[in-house]
C-alpha cells in the first residue's frame, strides 16, 4: 500500500476523531492482520480494524465533500494537543477545530521519564495534583480527575499517582505514560464492577 503505519502514533479519522495507533496484530482464525488503535476521547475504548481498511483511502461515492484523503490520516500535534500538521496529506487541507468535549494526547518531546517515588525530598511540599488524585473516592473518579487535569500531569506527577495505586508505566513520554495510568485504572474499575454484581 505504501504508506507507513506509525506505533505509537496519531491519527484523525476522516469523521473528525482522534486515535493513537497501539499495534499491528494477527488474527487467531484467519491470519488477517489488524490494526490495534484507542480513542483518544470518551471512554478511550480499544478498536481493531482490518489493516488495509484502516489504511485506505476514503470512499468518495459515499463521502463527496470530505476533504481528507484517507480514511485515517496521520496527524502532528502541538504542546498543547493541538492539530498542527497532517504529513501524509497530498493537498492542503483545512484542519477542522477538534469537538467539544475531546481531549487529544500530547507528544511528548524529550520523550525522558524522571524516575521517581511517591515521596518527595526532606521538607518537600506534596504535590497538590497528587494529594487530589490520592482524594478521589474510587477507581472512576480517579478516571474522571485524570481526564479532566490530563494536560496539568507531568511525568513525574503520574509516576507518583501509578506508584501510589501500585501500578508500573511504559517507558516512554508522558503521553504513554498517561493512557498506561488511565487504562489500568479503567480495568481495575470494570473488575471491581463486575466482581460486585456475582
Amino acid at each position: 500500500m505504501g504508506r507507513e503505519l506509525i506505533f505509537g502514533g496519531i491519527y484523525r479519522h476522516f469523521k473528525n476523531r482522534l486515535y493513537m495507533v497501539k499495534d499491528v496484530v494477527t488474527h487467531s482464525e484467519t491470519g488477517e492482520k489488524m490494526v490495534l488503535y484507542q480513542a483518544l476521547y470518551g471512554d478511550f475504548r480499544s478498536y481493531v480494524r482490518p489493516l488495509p481498511m484502516f489504511l485506505s483511502e476514503v470512499d468518495r461515492e459515499k463521502y463527496p465533500d470530505v476533504p481528507q484523503k484517507y480514511r485515517f490520516t496521520r496527524v502532528l500535534l502541538d504542546g498543547d494537543g493541538n492539530i498542527v500538521g497532517m504529513p501524509e496529506e497530498e493537498h492542503s487541507t483545512e484542519i477542522p477545530e477538534a469537538e467539544d468535549g475531546i481531549e487529544t494526547a500530547k507528544s511528548g518531546k524529550s520523550g525522558e521519564i524522571e524516575k521517581t517515588g511517591t515521596a518527595g525530598s526532606a521538607g518537600e511540599e506534596p504535590d497538590p495534583l497528587l494529594l487530589a488524585f490520592l482524594d478521589m473516592p474510587g477507581l472512576k473518579e480517579k478516571c474522571q480527575f485524570l481526564n479532566l487535569k490530563r494536560r496539568a500531569f507531568s511525568a513525574k506527577t503520574l509516576a507518583q499517582c501509578a506508584a501510589a495505586m501500585d501500578i508500573s508505566l511504559p517507558e516512554g513520554d508522558v503521553s504513554a505514560q498517561f493512557l498506561a495510568l488511565r487504562d489500568s485504572l479503567v480495568m481495575r474499575a470494570k473488575y471491581e464492577e463486575n466482581d460486585r454484581l456475582r
